[in-house]
């Protein structure tokens, strides 16, 4: 899924790994932002901000987990989802059909491989 950067106050981005809120758009090149876990304001520049792409429910950098919290069988289970898509991910031209190609390579279908990389 495609996410765009939306240019507008009240619009959720991402600037250094937070998530935040536009509250201004202040000229073509900066906008006023909000962190809304600490409230603090701040302007950006529109080249630094990423699109959100979740809802506001989406977990802050607060609600990450901790590598040790990991079992061992999630940790295989990640290392074999980035075997499978990495020759994707090292591709910088990756088309539909290469997905596919890759997909059917691994015994899994396409749509598998794009959840993975949402």
């Amino acid at each position: 899924m495609e996410h765009r950067l939306r240019l507008q106050p009240g619009a959720w981005v991402v600037v250094e790994g937070t998530r935040v809120r536009i509250s201004r758009v202040v000229d073509l090149e900066t906008v006023m932002v909000q962190d809304n876990e600490t409230g603090e304001a701040r302007h950006c520049k529109v080249r630094d901000l990423r699109p959100e792409g979740a809802s506001p429910a989406t977990p802050t950098k607060a609600a990450a987990v901790e590598l040790v919290d990991i079992t061992e069988q999630d940790w295989q289970s990640a290392h074999e989802r980035f075997e499978i898509t990495r020759p994707l991910l090292d591709d910088p031209v990756c088309t539909r059909a290469r997905v596919h190609a890759q997909a059917a390579a691994a015994g899994r279908h396409p749509a598998t491989l794009y959840r993975w990389f949402d």
